[in-house]
C-alpha cells in the first residue's frame, strides 16, 4: 500500500508520541500533563518542516494535535480520578487496619483479663483442694492414731489374757508336778518302807531259820558253841548281803521309775505349753494381719480422697 505524504507524517507523529507515551508511564501523575504538552510543542516545532515537505499536512496536523490534546486531558484527568480512588481505598484501608488494631488490643486485653481471672480462680481451687487435703490427712491421722490406740488396747488386753493363760497353765503344770512328785516320793517312801519291812522279816526269816538249823544240827552234832557262833556270823553276813543285793537292786527300780515318771512329766508339760505356743504365735499373726488391712484401708481411703478433690477441683 503507497502512502502520502501526510499519512506518512502522521504515522511518524503517532510513533514519536506512543514512545513519548511509553517513556511518561514512570513519570509521577502530576507531571503527565506538562510532559504531553511539551511533546506537542516538540510535535508542533517540527510541523512546519513537515508542512514544507506537504503542502496538505497542516490540517491533518492540527487536527491531530487537536486530537491528542484531548486525549492527553482524557488520560491526565483518569489518572487523577484514580489517584483520588487509589486515595480513598489507602484511607478505608487505613481506617480499617485502625480498627482492626483496636479491635486485637481489646481482645488482648479481654484475654489478659480473663487470664487473670482464670489464674485467680485455679490459684483459689488449688489453695482449696490443698486445704481440704490436709484436712483430710488430720482426719486421716486422727483416725489412724485412734485405729492404733485401739489395736494398742486389744494387743495389750490379747497378751495380758495369754500372759495369765500361761501363768494359769504354769501354775497348774507346777501343781500337777509337785503333786506327782509327791506322790512319787510317797510311794518312794512306801516301797522303802515295804523294802526294809521286807528286809527285816526276810532277815528274822533267815535267821529263825538258820537257829531252828543250828538247834537241830547242835541236838544232832552236839556241835560246840564256837562252831554255832561261826555259823551263825556266816548266815548273818550272807542274809546281809542278800538284803544289800534286794535294797540295790530295788533302788535301780526306784530310779528307772522315777526317770520315767519325769520324762512323762516333761512331755505333759511340753503339750500343755504347745497350745498356748500356737494361741500366742496366732495372735501376733492376727495383730500383723489386723495392721496390714488398717493400712491398707487407710491409703485406699487417702486415694480415694485425692481422687474426689482432683475431681471437684
Amino acid at each position: 500500500m503507497v502512502l502520502t505524504r501526510a499519512q506518512q507524517a502522521a504515522r511518524e507523529a503517532a510513533g514519536v508520541f506512543d514512545e513519548d507515551m511509553e517513556n511518561t508511564e514512570s513519570v509521577e501523575p502530576e507531571d503527565v500533563a506538562e510532559t504531553s504538552e511539551t511533546a506537542m510543542i516538540a510535535h508542533v516545532e517540527e510541523a512546519p518542516s513537515a508542512v514544507a515537505k506537504a503542502p496538505n499536512v497542516g490540517e491533518q496536523l492540527a487536527s491531530l494535535a487537536h486530537h491528542l490534546l484531548q486525549r492527553t486531558q482524557s488520560l491526565a484527568a483518569e489518572h487523577v480520578a484514580l489517584q483520588h480512588q487509589q486515595q480513598g481505598q489507602n484511607d478505608a484501608q487505613n481506617a480499617a487496619l485502625m480498627a482492626m488494631y483496636a479491635l486485637t488490643e481489646t481482645s488482648v486485653k479481654n484475654l489478659t483479663d480473663q487470664q487473670r481471672v482464670i489464674v485467680e480462680k485455679l490459684g483459689e481451687a488449688l489453695n482449696a483442694t490443698h486445704a481440704g487435703l490436709q484436712e483430710q490427712f488430720k482426719r486421716m491421722q486422727m483416725v489412724h492414731d485412734e485405729q492404733g490406740g485401739h489395736i494398742e488396747r486389744f494387743m495389750n488386753e490379747r497378751l495380758t489374757q495369754t500372759l495369765q493363760e500361761v501363768q494359769r497353765e504354769s501354775k497348774e503344770c507346777k501343781l500337777a508336778t509337785s503333786s506327782q512328785a509327791e506322790g512319787i516320793q510317797r510311794r518312794m517312801q512306801e516301797v522303802t518302807t515295804k523294802v526294809d519291812g521286807g528286809l527285816e522279816q526276810i532277815t528274822r526269816q533267815i535267821q529263825q531259820l538258820v537257829e531252828s538249823k543250828l538247834a537241830a544240827s547242835q541236838k544232832q552234832l552236839c556241835l560246840g558253841q564256837e562252831a554255832s557262833e561261826l555259823v551263825q556270823q556266816q548266815v548273818q553276813a550272807d542274809a546281809e548281803g542278800v538284803a544289800t543285793a534286794i535294797k540295790s537292786s530295788l533302788e535301780k527300780d526306784l530310779q528307772r521309775a522315777c526317770e520315767t515318771m519325769r520324762q512323762e512329766l516333761l512331755q505333759t508339760v511340753n503339750r500343755a505349753e504347745e497350745p498356748l505356743r500356737e494361741s500366742t504365735r496366732a495372735l501376733v499373726l492376727e495383730i500383723a494381719a489386723t495392721r496390714s488391712e488398717d493400712a491398707e484401708g487407710n491409703n485406699e481411703h487417702a486415694v480415694r480422697a485425692e481422687s474426689g478433690s482432683s475431681a471437684s477441683g
